[in-house]
C-alpha cells in the first residue's frame, strides 16, 4: 500500500461513503445536502469518490474543513494529481491518499475491486447514498453486511428496498456533531 499524507487518519474510525453512478434526481440533490452536513462535522470521511456525486461532494468541500478525507484510489498514486483544495488539506494533516500501486495510469473494473477491497479490509463503517440494483455496490453492500461492518443508508424512499435490521437509516436529522449517527 503507498500512501501520501495523515496515516493516523485510518485510526480515527473512517466512514466509507458509497453511491451509484446511476442515481435519481430526487436522491441527488438530498444525498449530496447530507454529504455536505458531514463534510461540516469532525469525522473522517473515505472513499474512491469516484461517482458524480461522490466527486461533486468532494469538489464542494472547502479546504480546512472540519472533516478529514481518505482518497482511496484505483490507480497509481504517481499519476493523482492534487487539487488546489487537497493540497491545502495535505499541508494541515487532513488528507490521506491511498492506493495500493506506485505506477499504474489507468482505472479499469480490477482495480476498482481491488480499491473497494482494500477498503473493506480497512474500514469499519460504510454510509450507501444509493444503490443501483445488481451493480458493483449492491454486491458490496451485502459484502459488508456478512462481514459485519456498521453498515448505514441514507434514509430516502428509493433505498427502502435495501433496509433491514442490519441497516441504520440516516437523515441529516440523526447526526451528531462528531458525525455519528443515532437511531
Amino acid at each position: 500500500m503507498y500512501s501520501v499524507g495523515n496515516e493516523q487518519l485510518l485510526e480515527q474510525k473512517p466512514l466509507a461513503i458509497y453511491c451509484s453512478r446511476q442515481i435519481p434526481l430526487s436522491v441527488y440533490q438530498q444525498a449530496l445536502e447530507l454529504v455536505q452536513n458531514l463534510m461540516a462535522q469532525q469525522i473522517t470521511l473515505a472513499g474512491g469518490w469516484q461517482s458524480s456525486l461522490e466527486k461533486e461532494a468532494l469538489n464542494l468541500r472547502k479546504p480546512g474543513s472540519s472533516s478529514n478525507i481518505i482518497y482511496f484510489l484505483a490507480k497509481g498514486i504517481q499519476n493523482f494529481k492534487l487539487s488546489k483544495s487537497m493540497r491545502v488539506d495535505l499541508d494541515r494533516g487532513k488528507l490521506l491518499v491511498v492506493s495500493l500501486w506506485m505506477h499504474k495510469e489507468r482505472i479499469d473494473k480490477q482495480k476498482v475491486k481491488d480499491r473497494d477491497n482494500l477498503i473493506l479490509d480497512k474500514l469499519e463503517r460504510f454510509l450507501f447514498l444509493h444503490i443501483g440494483e445488481g451493480g458493483n455496490l449492491e454486491e458490496l453492500f451485502y459484502r459488508c453486511l456478512s462481514s459485519g461492518k456498521e453498515v448505514y443508508l441514507f434514509d430516502h424512499a428509493a433505498n427502502h428496498s435495501w433496509f433491514n435490521q442490519e441497516v441504520v437509516p440516516v437523515s441529516k436529522e440523526n447526526i451528531t456533531k462528531d458525525g455519528i449517527f443515532f437511531h
